[in-house]
């Protein structure tokens, strides 16, 4: 059954109820074809790309290339960043999402020209569906919401409304779904017409499928009956593709297991030609199950055997896209390095081209108007380097002021020692080196952050990854570490499954890692509370957990995590000093070790800092 914009179902009479009027694919083509012309090239190429997505990603990619050529020649920064953008899309299809992210980039450069709102969101979008695709739904739902939030397209906002409810459905939350679809079906694209067109269509195949994901099957078939009709009529991929997937999983649970197997097959072939990763995994699934059923063990091992070969190398392909995102500033940094070397070639360059003009002034006053130009242009660019330098300015500020408070401790504590010894007891003697060690360390910890992040900026660290004992490493940083809590009474409880494989890292990077994390913990910690450090291996990867009792994190404080100086709302329980710096180098380190750093946390309710590295 089919719902309209008031929730209203239409039953058996939809087909007298609306005007079907269709267009089959080669005639639509043939009329987009027929009326690009070179005031609406842009438009057509677009309206041929959206036509081709679904059915023949090559020729959607062809059609691309001729789209971004008339962009750029109209030299239209929205025009130009839309294309990058449907360059993204179609990569995705394809599954080959280093390019997809690559042209996702590209679209955002462009976007910031324009800063309209609606690209943005759009970009956003299509990087939720590529994460989607990825089986990172975490990652996945920010992008949704904030496409979700910005759009102002009705259809887009049904788009993105969708796709967030798919990755709720990836990640169990049932409730979340149930309350997204009512949402879905009242504001379904096209409800309101009188005639049903492909944004309808692919509305309500999608919601049919929906409908099967929870439960309500008898729901779903009626809505495909009534579709499946016009869903042919249009012969598109994709919509044949989940209209077949969502028939197979009905006639599973109707078991109904030969037809499963029949329509679970057809659907396989219309995804691989698009390269769908996430549908392909849910046929390979149910065509598994429908064998597994009809008392075929052969073949339901052989279709498990494929999707798990395709989930291994879906897992790398979600590796590098985590890490595509991580490396995200550093590239940002290297441009500005690149930055700053040029300002130092300008500025010679603009001293030859003063002294030139001195002497060539009597030829013409053009040569100077022209110069003129060109120092505005460079003082720009000088007024750029400048803030940035500031920002190292300020780095070496704050370092420093956090390095007096530690040093005068020691000074008057030594001074007192040296003048007065036969007056200090033994107890007042521990009391004091108790006091001088612990600043010592915390002055180390400040140099070492200054260090890293030093060659961190420069591109100049460089780890050698060998097999390391993360049981050793860890064991033995905590001996050193857990000083840094006894002052608060804060317990640090280290939990290490058995016979832990040794990972790709390298020991010190691990350390420094494990020392952040672990003070940062101390520092948000209530008095007498406890730490929990974990080991735990899974597949290929080993999990390192630091989690706390603090407060928590707000959703702003997790959108600032891990950048260079940043406060969280939070203050430290002991009032200790924090540079900000801690995370961002965790970050750097974990990235050079080819590993992942996720969090977690519920305001209220602690924080857990995750790092996943591989094992050796």
């Amino acid at each position: 059954m089919v719902f309209l914009c008031l929730g209203i179902v239409v039953q058996s009479t939809i087909a007298q109820e609306r005007e079907f009027s269709f267009e089959s694919k080669d005639e639509t083509i043939e009329r987009i074809i027929s009326n690009l012309d070179a005031r609406e090239s842009f438009g057509g190429f677009r309206s041929l790309y959206y036509v081709y997505i679904n059915d023949d990603v090559n020729k959607a990619l062809e059609i691309l290339e001729r789209q971004l050529e008339f962009a750029l020649e109209q030299g239209v920064s929205s025009a130009i960043s839309n294309t990058y953008t449907d360059f993204g899309k179609a990569y995705t299809r394809k599954g080959d999402f280093r390019s997809a992210f690559e042209n996702f980039q590209l679209a955002q450069e462009y976007a910031d020209i324009t800063g309209d709102r609606e690209v943005n969101a759009l970009i956003s979008f299509y990087m939720g569906v590529a994460y989607q695709e990825l089986e990172l739904a975490d990652i996945a739902i920010p992008f949704f919401e904030y496409a979700q939030d910005n759009f102002t397209s009705a259809r887009n906002i049904w788009l993105a409304t969708y796709e967030l409810s798919r990755s709720y459905l990836r990640k169990g939350d049932l409730e979340r779904v149930l309350e997204i679809i009512p949402i879905l079906e009242i504001t379904l694209p096209g409800s309101n017409k009188s005639s049903i067109n492909t944004n309808f269509l692919y509305g309500a195949v999608v919601l049919s499928e929906l409908h099967t994901s929870v439960g309500n099957i008898e729901k779903a078939k009626e809505m495909l009956t009534e579709l499946f009709p016009y869903i042919q009529h249009y012969d598109r991929n994709y919509y044949l593709g989940i209209a077949r997937l969502t028939m197979a999983r009905i006639d599973s649970f109707e078991n109904n297991y030969e037809a499963a197997v029949e329509n679970a097959t057809e659907a396989i072939s219309h995804f691989e030609q698009l390269g769908d990763n996430a549908y392909i995994l849910q046929s390979l699934l149910t065509l598994t199950l429908a064998y597994e059923n009809l008392g075929n063990p052969e073949k339901a091992y052989e279709y498990l055997s494929a999707r798990r070969m395709r989930i291994g190398q879906l897992r790398a392909q979600q590796v590098e896209a985590i890490s595509q995102r991580i490396q995200s500033q550093n590239i940002q940094n290297a441009e500005t390095e690149s930055l700053l070397a040029q300002s130092e070639r300008d500025e010679y360059v603009q001293r030859i081209l003063i002294f030139s003009l001195a002497i060539v002034i009597v030829i013409g006053i053009w040569v100077g108007l022209l110069l003129l130009q060109e120092s505005n242009r460079r003082k720009k660019t000088m007024s750029q380097l400048t803030s940035l330098n500031q920002d190292k300015n300020h780095f070496i500020g704050v370092v420093s002021h956090d390095l007096r408070s530690p040093l005068n401790s020691i000074m008057v504590l030594s001074e007192f020692l040296r003048d007065d010894a036969g007056e200090v007891d033994a107890d007042t003697q521990r009391e004091y080196g108790t006091i001088m060690f612990q600043a010592t360390q915390q002055m180390q910890q400040l140099l070492n952050n200054m260090l890293d992040v030093n060659k961190i900026e420069t591109n100049s660290t460089t780890l050698q990854l060998h097999p390391v004992n993360i049981k050793e490493v860890v064991e033995n940083g905590i001996d050193t570490i857990s000083i840094l809590g006894r002052d608060k009474g804060i317990e640090t409880e280290l939990i290490l499954s058995d016979e832990l494989p040794q990972v790709s890292g390298d020991s010190n990077a691990i350390y420094r890692v494990l020392e952040n994390l672990i003070s940062n913990a101390y520092k948000f910690s209530p008095q007498h509370s406890t730490v929990t450090v974990k080991v735990s291996a899974n597949d290929s990867i080993i999990a390192l957990s630091v989690a706390d009792r603090g407060p928590g994190l707000t959703d702003i404080d997790k959108s600032k995590l891990f950048r260079k100086f940043e406060k969280l709302s939070a203050s430290p329980t002991g009032n200790e000093k924090s540079t900000g710096l801690g995370l961002y180098i965790v970050k750097n380190l974990v990235r050079q070790m080819n590993g992942t750093i996720l969090v977690e946390s519920n305001l209220g309710h602690g924080t857990t800092f995750k790092v996943l590295l591989n094992k050796a």
